[in-house]
């Protein structure tokens, strides 16, 4: 019929699209997919590197994911979270998370904010609430409520600080600023 139930290493192709998981129910009368366990979500645009659940409906693109990480290609966004809930278009709030642009290979991101919540809208802005800022893996800046833009294209404003050391010159800090 119309709804598809499988259980062991799942692995579902949509389009370009591939979700894998543990568990996977699938109605499709409705579009809508729930996955449970290891999951994986292997898109164009966006992937899901892992997350514990996942319940999404394939027409809408809304939806709602728990203890996941998350990259979108478009502006090299990395997100980590508790639980996310996805709006239309790239629209998403999600509880305490982790967010950087940065291409990092492997080790700690050179700079992230946490928030506790976060709201985000790719092309428009990001805004968190009760969150710090992190250089390296260590909390530099707290911030109760802070906004920042999520454009694809470089904005007028601070880039990532410079800071070393030396026996000639001492201890040296660099703030490089984009006009």
């Amino acid at each position: 019929g119309n709804r598809i139930e499988a259980k062991g290493s799942v692995q579902i192709k949509r389009l370009e699209t591939t979700l894998k998981a543990d568990e996977v129910r699938v109605n499709r009368e409705t579009k809508d997919v729930e996955a449970k366990g290891k999951i994986s979500l292997d898109d164009p645009e966006w992937k899901v590197k892992s997350a514990d659940f996942m319940q999404f409906n394939l027409e809408k693109e809304t939806g709602e994911i728990r203890q996941a990480d998350l990259f979108i290609e478009q502006g090299h966004v990395s997100i980590s979270g508790k639980r996310f809930q996805k709006f239309g278009g790239q629209t998403y709030h999600i509880d305490e998370a982790f967010f950087t642009t940065c291409l990092c290979e492997s080790g700690v991101s050179p700079w992230r904010i946490s928030a506790d919540e976060m709201d985000l809208t790719l092309g428009g802005t990001g805004t968190i609430k009760n969150g710090y800022f992190y250089i390296f893996d260590v909390p530099v800046l707290y911030l109760p409520y802070g906004f920042f833009p999520l454009r694809t294209e470089r904005q007028t404003g601070f880039l990532i600080p410079k800071i070393g050391q030396s026996s000639r010159e001492g201890f040296r800090f660099q703030q490089p600023f984009f006009w």
